[in-house]
């Protein structure tokens, strides 16, 4: 056990959190089976920890494990296309199962668009996610549970027709169910496609009924422009049958961000 001046050193924090992050990961998330092949890539600004015992645990289960470790992208998705070396963008179509760690991501790539229509790769997302990330969304996590608990969130959700939101911030907003749409309830990659991390539940109600305040206390992601990072002051959308009505403002010092309302129509 090697020791530094304020504690352990690097390469053993988190490390028995670690090796259940892997088997949690392997086994409940990816849905690794004896014999398969598990392709894990990170890019060189990724935390290759984490890629390290995901695939300890998927070489625990049987399976081929291939990790790529490869240069990081100038961007996302498309972006990635040119820098993307020739053997990662063959890899990705070539395996049954695909976890992404990478800190520039390839989903939506050409590639990853070619590895999600060939029937056969499972891709799991969790493009970003560092030890100390995974330690907490999935080390600490009581998969059973969480697994019922969404099931019967998700059978709720579909038996009801209105539905009201709010929250401690001041969100307040109201919308109907159209029940022929689907309910998206991420939970496992046990189907060919792409999933994403456990906890995240998705469906478009009609947007047309859709009213209220909606309030971002945390952080904000549009893209471009509308990326804001983490929020110094909550954005507070107004939805009035469906649409944004209200500019969106932040205040940053003396600077302040204005998007114009149409810009999220």
């Amino acid at each position: 056990m090697t020791m530094r001046s304020g504690g352990l050193d690097m390469s053993i924090r988190f490390g028995l959190e670690l090796a259940r992050c892997g088997w949690t990961v392997s086994k409940h998330l990816a849905c690794v089976k004896k014999g398969e092949s598990v392709l894990i890539t990170v890019d060189s600004s990724g935390d290759f920890r984490v890629a390290e015992e995901i695939a300890k645990a998927a070489a625990s289960l049987g399976a081929k494990v291939c990790v790529a470790w490869h240069s990081t992208p100038g961007g996302y998705g498309k972006v990635a296309d040119a820098s993307l070396p020739d053997a990662v963008k063959s890899a990705v179509e070539n395996t049954d199962v695909w976890i992404e760690l990478n800190d520039q991501w390839l989903m939506f790539s050409s590639p990853w668009e070619q590895a999600m229509n060939n029937r056969r790769t499972r891709y799991l997302f969790m493009g970003g996610l560092r030890t100390e990330h995974v330690v907490r969304c999935i080390s600490r996590l009581n998969f059973e549970v969480q697994r019922d608990f969404q099931n019967l969130l998700v059978k709720r959700i579909s038996e009801t027709k209105t539905m009201r939101f709010t929250t401690p911030a001041g969100t307040d907003v109201v919308f109907e169910n159209k029940p022929s749409r689907p309910i998206a309830n991420e939970i496992c990659a046990d189907t060919p496609g792409p999933h994403y991390l456990i906890g995240q539940i998705g469906w478009a109600p009609d947007e047309s009924s859709i009213n209220g305040k909606v309030v971002l206390d945390c952080s904000f992601y549009g893209g471009g422009e509308a990326d804001l990072g983490i929020l110094e002051e909550p954005v507070e959308l107004i939805i009035r049958g469906g649409r944004n009505s209200t500019d969106i403002r932040r205040a940053k010092g003396r600077v302040h961000l204005q998007l114009a309302g149409e810009f999220w129509r």
